[in-house]
């Protein structure tokens, strides 16, 4: 006679989301060594101010993806003014092993859903040859709405996206989502995905 175990297999567990620390700085420089090039990346004394005194002073939202051994999958900081209704996307780096996971998808939901209640759109830029990450913003929503020609440090292009929430009540005047902006006439095309130099 055969028995059943009483034991069911066990799942495994799904990357969680939580707040970043100083204690996360390093970690933190180690993924956008991973993820970016170097005209891209913070020094070690830059995180720690963002995700320490400016996040403490409400002024910054970071939040990192930690697989179940604490090891740091992703990240996301967003920049927040008291006075603006407009919140930005300062950097979103996921590992590269771990791309097409979703995890920056995750990542961004997460961080919409701590914004303050007086945001009402999020915007970001990106590197024009980073087409990964331009088809994740596409895919969730968000809309080109400037070409920033020479915005990165090593010269390259790069275009500004934003998301409106519409969740969120909008002011009778002032801010409204943006219209889909169209590149200009011989404005750089990005490659293929294949070639996307950071990660979404």
């Amino acid at each position: 006679m055969t028995t059943r175990s009483a034991t069911c297999p066990t799942r495994a567990r799904a990357p969680r989301i939580s707040a970043l620390t100083v204690d996360d700085a390093g970690a933190c420089v180690a993924l956008e060594i991973a993820a970016f090039n170097p005209a891209d990346r913070f020094p070690t004394r830059v995180w720690r101010r963002l995700i320490g005194p400016a996040q403490d002073a409400g002024s910054v939202l970071a939040l990192g993806i930690r697989n179940p051994n604490r090891y740091l999958l992703g990240a996301i900081l967003v920049l927040l003014r008291r006075t603006s209704r407009v919140a930005r996307i300062y950097m979103l780096a996921v590992d590269p092993g771990q791309h097409r996971h979703g995890l920056g998808t995750r990542l961004i939901t997460a961080a919409i859903s701590r914004l303050p209640p007086r945001c009402t759109s999020l915007v970001l830029e990106v590197r024009v040859d980073n087409a990964a990450a331009r088809g994740l913003y596409r895919r969730m929503g968000f809309v080109a709405t400037a070409a920033l020609s020479d915005f990165y440090g090593d010269g390259s292009p790069g275009i500004r996206y934003e998301l409106a929430l519409p969740h969120r009540r909008l002011p009778s005047s002032g801010h409204r989502p943006a219209s889909i902006f169209r590149l200009p006439p011989g404005y750089p095309r990005p490659p293929p995905a294949k070639h996307a130099k950071s990660c979404p």
